[in-house]
């Protein structure tokens, strides 16, 4: 069986530079192969080639390349294991030899393969990787699985699932696990609330003499708020259906996506917030309309809160912080790993250094 996925032509025997990267994302998506899962396997694991796992139709629109718009179909799935530091005050550390000698994988993955960042690691950083039985066509059902994967494997990058990212390979070699192995989609994720674009049907209602718009489900805010994985994996299908390929991008650093983010997203029709102005706040009870939305010069939409007890100005991401009752610089962090996650969007640069410039930054600012 042949599989389908994007895959460089040069050989590695190194991590890209940043330049390398850039020039890899641009071109990637064209370099379209079909191969056995063997020859992919050596491809990555012992010529070091970089590859994105889904490949997309062709468009004139360069800003929709790799976007879930053009989305064609995905086989492979690979989970990351990198341990970095709050991986493991979270999870503990998660071995290689944990996880090559877990049931699971000894019955569904093909193949491991350790990373050039294993090279001069204290602790192992290594990717397991899947073929599914069928070549899916949606990218929302790529989350689906991924979900299952994280709930089996709680320490494993959960930024390295977006279709799109870029997995940079390795000359060390690989561990077969079982070549033949192949995850059955339907029967893995059975057990799960599927991602699935939803109807928007909306009615008018009068609530406190106020108009509201009440949809047949919970907002996306209120999915927000309950804060599972259901409801999360909820919020993303109805976020991503909404803003199509408008919302998805990638960026190089949590302070590049901090500043984006915060500056482009409609507050109002992301969180889908009364139209009303002003609205009762959705961050707490109040007796009398106390929120409304507002616009700095810079573009960037604020929460105004004028309720004397708790009047503030809030981006969305403290907005998001506050309804996951978050604060400081983990809740910053948690509120743009969320927001990436929602509008499918990735990282590029998720290194520990690369962590430590975003800390340093976040710390000059507050």
């Amino acid at each position: 069986m042949k599989i389908e996925l994007c895959m460089e032509d040069i050989q590695r025997k190194s991590k890209p530079n940043p330049d390398e990267i850039r020039l890899i994302q641009n071109t990637l998506y064209k370099k379209i192969k079909k191969k056995e899962i063997e020859n992919i396997a050596e491809s990555i694991a012992v010529k070091g080639k970089t590859s994105m796992l889904a490949t997309y139709f062709e468009t004139e629109e360069f800003s929709e390349r790799i976007h879930s718009i053009n989305f064609k179909q995905q086989q492979l799935i690979m989970l990351d294991f990198d341990n970095s530091k709050v991986d493991i005050e979270k999870y503990g550390m998660t071995t290689y030899d944990y996880v090559r000698n877990h049931d699971f994988i000894k019955q569904n993955a093909c193949f491991m393969y350790r990373t050039f960042s294993d090279k001069e690691a204290i602790v192992d950083k290594f990717r397991v990787v899947f073929v599914l039985n069928k070549p899916v066509i949606d990218y929302l059902e790529i989350g689906n699985i991924y979900t299952k994967l994280f709930r089996l494997f709680p320490s494993a990058d959960r930024k390295c699932s977006n279709p799109n990212r870029l997995f940079f390979g390795s000359d060390r070699g690989y561990e077969e696990i079982n070549f033949s192995n192949l995850l059955n989609v339907k029967k893995f994720t059975s057990d799960i609330v599927p991602m699935k674009k939803l109807p928007n049907k909306i009615v008018k209602s009068e609530i406190y003499n106020e108009q509201y718009e009440i949809q047949n489900r919970k907002l996306v805010w209120q999915l927000i708020k309950e804060n599972t994985q259901e409801s999360i994996d909820e919020a993303r299908a109805i976020i991503l259906d909404k803003f199509d390929s408008e919302i998805s991008k990638i960026y190089p650093s949590y302070t590049n996506a901090r500043v984006i983010l915060r500056q482009t997203i409609d507050m109002r029709e992301f969180l889908e917030l009364p139209k009303s102005e002003p609205f009762h706040d959705i961050l707490e009870k109040d007796e009398n309309p106390s929120a409304s939305v507002i616009q700095w010069k810079d573009g960037t939409q604020i929460y105004h809160r004028f309720n004397k007890d708790s009047f503030a100005n809030l981006d969305i991401l403290r907005v998001i912080s506050k309804l996951l009752n978050l604060t400081g610089y983990e809740g910053s962090c948690k509120s743009i790993d969320l927001l990436l996650y929602l509008t499918g969007s990735s990282l590029d640069r998720t290194s520990e250094s690369a962590e430590q410039i975003d800390k340093i930054h976040f710390l000059e600012k507050y």
